[in-house]
Order: structure tokens, then sequence, then C-alpha cells
């Protein structure tokens, strides 16, 4: 794969791909965040925030090799891109990368049938601790205090995944605050009690 890989630098806020356009080639991160999103006219679905060991891109394998979401960086990133004609030749010659690579596609399409099923059975409190969990789990930093997790998104950016508004995210701000389960401030967000965080996450109120 090294032999036909290309490793890219990119800035901040540089869209990848758009929706539905034709993609050449699997791209993995090396270092930073990138958004898939999806968009009609005016409204905006944020599918997944990835990070470094996260890929995207994988349209790119089937016979229809349009991209169904955009994708656009969160922050400075590191990308290698992949061509899909290298990955289809290791498919012939390599059943176990072949396996491997099937099982990273089944493992997105289950991430986002879990957005799915988060946006129909929990309320906006749920799908925002388990963002929260999420986040804690993969970025945090353990401190004295609780854990820290940096702030990527905006409040309409939150809204845009959880599927609300940004009137709403602030007020469920406030009150996973007045429960003494988070600390907010415009850098990072402080987790005091993951645990019972992790318990109104798991909650199916809809």
């Amino acid at each position: 794969l090294l032999e036909h890989t290309t490793t890219t630098e990119y800035p901040s806020n540089i869209i990848l791909f758009q929706q539905k356009e034709a993609l050449s080639g699997l791209y993995v991160v090396v270092s930073g965040y990138v958004k898939l999103y999806r968009q009609s006219k005016d409204r905006v679905q944020i599918l997944a925030i990835l990070r470094d060991g996260d890929f995207f891109g994988s349209e790119c394998l089937s016979d229809n090799q349009l991209s169904s979401s955009f994708a656009q960086t969160m922050t400075p990133a590191t990308l290698i891109t992949i061509p899909s004609d290298a990955i289809q030749d290791l498919f012939e010659t390599n059943p176990v990368f072949r396996t491997v690579v099937l099982q990273m596609v089944t493992d997105r399409l289950r991430q986002f049938a879990q957005l799915v099923h988060d946006l129909a059975f929990r309320d906006v409190t749920a799908r925002l601790a388990m963002l929260l969990v999420n986040r804690a789990e993969s970025d945090g930093i353990m401190t004295v205090e609780g854990i820290r997790i940096p702030r990527l998104m905006t409040q309409n950016e939150l809204a845009t995944v959880i599927g609300t508004s940004r009137e709403v995210i602030q007020r469920t701000f406030k009150k996973l605050s007045k429960m003494g389960l988070i600390d907010v401030s415009r850098k990072e967000i402080l987790i005091l009690n993951l645990n019972e965080l992790r318990t109104i996450a798991e909650e199916e109120n809809r």
C-alpha cells in the first residue's frame, strides 16, 4: 500500500469532498479531526467525528463510487489517501486484508445505525450525554478535577450532531451543569461524573 499512498497535510475547515462527488480512494486520518455530514438545503446532519486511526470514503470500493456525505477538516489534519484500485488489487490477492476492510466498513455502518436509533429513541439530554461520554472515552484527559475534553464544535455544530437546535443544546448544557455532571467553558468541557453521565446516555425516553 505504501507504494501507492499519498500523505497530505490540510488546514482547518477544508472540504475534502462533497456529497455525491465521485471518489477515487480511501482516506485514513493520521492526525487531526474530520467531520462527515449530509446537507439538504439549509439543514445539516453531522454523521461522525473522525480522529487518528479512522477512515472514510469507503464508497470508492463499491460499483457506485459517489460519496454519501461531505467530508471536512475540523482542525489541521494529516491524511493518507489510498487509491481504490490498489485496494481492489489487494482484495484479490489477500483474503485477510479483504476481511479486515469489510469488518471496518461494517463497523461504520453499525455506527450510522446507532445514530438513527439514538435520534428515534433517545431524548436530547441522553443524546448529548452519549456524545460527551464518547468524547471522554476517546479524547478525554484525566485530571484531579475530572476528565477534560477540548471543545471541537460550536453549539450549532453540536445541535446538528444531536438533531436539535442551538438553544436546546444551551439549555441542556445548563441542566447537566446544575446536576453537577459537567463544567463547560469556551475551550473545554470538564466531565465531573462520567458514570452518572453514562447512565443518562443509556436511557431511552422516547
